[in-house]
């Protein structure tokens, strides 16, 4: 098969990928997001929306996911 015309499918694009599942699935139990398609994000992974029980409560923030796949994390 013929890979000429394929984009290449990167670790850090797979780490990514990850990283934003790990985020949904935290989230999940406290608010409602909406994942921002990667063709058009513009430093912003998310939009969502806090819930009260089972009711959306209309507090909106954003979220941008950071992943990485290091032991040691050094915040700057």
């Amino acid at each position: 098969m013929d890979y000429g015309n394929h984009k290449k499918f990167t670790e850090k694009a797979r780490r990514g990928i990850k990283g934003e599942a790990f985020f949904e699935s935290l989230i999940v139990d406290h608010a409602i997001p909406h994942h921002i398609a990667r063709q058009n994000d513009l430093g912003i992974d998310f939009i969502c929306e806090w819930t009260s029980g089972d009711r959306p409560s209309g507090i909106l923030f954003v979220a941008q996911v950071k992943s990485t796949t290091s032991d040691i994390i050094k915040p700057e």
